[in-house]
């Protein structure tokens, strides 16, 4: 009977030890792989400069301006800009900006005019360039980051192919905008409208200057790229 007892406990440890190897087995089998594990934990995203480089063409539209018995009136066109922008987060920004266009520029009586009657209607010939600084808040939301912006800016009007225009004249003025980014965040299409407010250059001695501001509203199309 000893004996019988005997065999019934090693056989019935022999069966749990071959239960516990085979659920050990089981379970090593269904565990993740350390290597794999890893491999499905999300990769941090790319760095991106704050820093973007742009380019956009625009149609100018320029309103008139009048006093002193003098109307002038400007002749719009197409131009170009150029800019960088630096964007450290939300909100915040800053970019500098370098515009070009033709603006011709007509002088003539007005009604009213006094002693300037005497004086023949006359058209300047006008390339006008700007440069501004202006702060810059945008925030990303998907592939779209709106933004909006102000600052100063410096009108720069250059006189050719007249005796009677005045070569070189600059205004300081003011320029607001507002527009958004489509595209990734290294790359897409720029899409804004840029308004510019600066006392009217005079830019011939033949009519007294109007003294009063002129507004030149510039929609504009481009690309950044994003270094």
């Amino acid at each position: 009977m000893q004996i019988q007892w005997t065999q019934a406990v090693a056989a019935a440890v022999m069966m749990f030890a071959v239960a516990g190897a085979a659920a050990a087995s089981a379970s090593a089998q269904n565990a993740p792989a350390p290597a794999q594990g890893r491999q499905n934990q999300p990769q941090p995203a790319p760095s991106v400069s704050p820093f973007d480089i742009s380019g956009s063409f625009y149609k100018t539209f320029s309103n008139s301006s009048s006093g002193n018995g003098t109307a002038q009136t400007t002749t719009d066109s197409y131009g170009g800009m150029v800019g960088i922008r630096y964007t450290p987060g939300p909100w915040k920004g800053a970019e500098i900006n370098y515009s070009f266009n033709h603006l011709d520029q007509s002088f003539a009586v007005q009604p009213a005019c006094g002693l300037l009657c005497s004086n023949a209607p006359v058209t300047i010939p006008n390339l006008q360039s700007q440069v501004t600084v202006e702060y810059v808040a945008s925030r990303r939301m998907g592939r779209v980051t709106p933004f909006a912006e102000a600052g100063f800016a410096f009108v720069i009007n250059y006189t050719t192919g007249n005796a009677y225009a005045i070569n070189t004249v600059v205004r300081p003025g003011y320029v607001g905008g507002a527009g958004a980014d489509f595209g990734g965040p290294r790359f897409g299409v720029r899409v804004q409208f840029r308004d510019t407010f600066y006392k009217a250059p005079n830019l011939t001695a033949s009519y007294l200057p109007t003294g009063k501001f002129m507004e030149t509203a510039e929609p504009m199309g481009g690309f950044y790229f994003r270094f």
